[in-house]
């Protein structure tokens, strides 16, 4: 199915599918650009038909709070925004959770918080948030608990990072990573070690600048690429 959205609803950010197969839309109000602060949730069918605004919070913690990805995690919505670096949980009826700041947590210092940004995310089943920042060429993950433990370092050997792309969690809590300047995808156990990477998708084609990663329920890994080249599918196989 192909649907539009009105013009005088919104304009859609982002996106969930619930395991109805109903969607969450994140939707910023039309006329205003990209500076628009007016926003909010959206539920439609699978068909696009709207079925009501979901009464988020938006005061308090998460006031100010200008969401640019949405996730849908074990009866959880997850709110971030990128450029704030700031992350809000929800429970299904939009009553808010919790309220985090990534920069805070990350270790960044107040007078750099401006010239960082998070480039990739994901939450696990358990609830664990991982979240790259390339200009520390780290990634961190806040366990369930509120400890926070991170990894990474620059170059251009096997497991170190250059340009950090997106982040990716499966059911185990391996961690996959896109490198958009060493052109490949990385993976790494939930306790950080390096597992092997990719640069290819057969012998005779590369991966082209990878860079946004999805993993769906049957072990396949999603990854978009640059120069129309469209998106990469790989099979996930055991590591050795």
């Amino acid at each position: 199915y192909r649907f539009d959205v009105d013009f005088a609803v919104g304009r859609v950010v982002d996106l969930g599918i619930e395991t109805s197969g109903d969607m969450l839309m994140l939707v910023y109000a039309s006329g205003a650009g990209d500076g628009a602060t007016q926003w909010s949730l959206l539920r439609a069918d699978f068909r696009g038909r709207p079925m009501g605004k979901i009464a988020v919070d938006q005061s308090g913690d998460a006031a100010g709070l200008l969401p640019n990805r949405l996730l849908l995690r074990s009866g959880r919505i997850w709110l971030f925004s990128l450029g704030q670096m700031r992350a809000a949980s929800y429970l299904p009826d939009g009553k808010l959770e919790r309220v985090l700041d990534l920069a805070q947590l990350a270790g960044l210092p107040e007078e750099d918080r401006g010239n960082a940004e998070v480039c990739g995310l994901d939450v696990g089943n358990d609830g664990t948030v991982v979240f790259a920042v390339p200009v520390q060429f780290r990634v961190h993950a806040i366990d369930p608990g509120g400890g926070v433990r991170s990894f990474g370092r620059s170059g251009s050997a096997a497991g170190n990072f250059g340009v950090l792309g997106d982040v990716a969690l499966d059911g185990e809590g391996n961690i996959f990573l896109s490198d958009r300047l060493r052109g490949v995808v990385m993976v790494f156990n939930r306790e950080f070690r390096f597992l092997r990477e990719t640069d290819r998708i057969s012998n005779r084609e590369w991966l082209a600048r990878p860079g946004a990663l999805a993993l769906d329920p049957g072990g396949r890994l999603y990854v978009s690429q640059v120069r129309s080249r469209g998106v990469a599918v790989f099979s996930i196989t055991p590591a050795p």
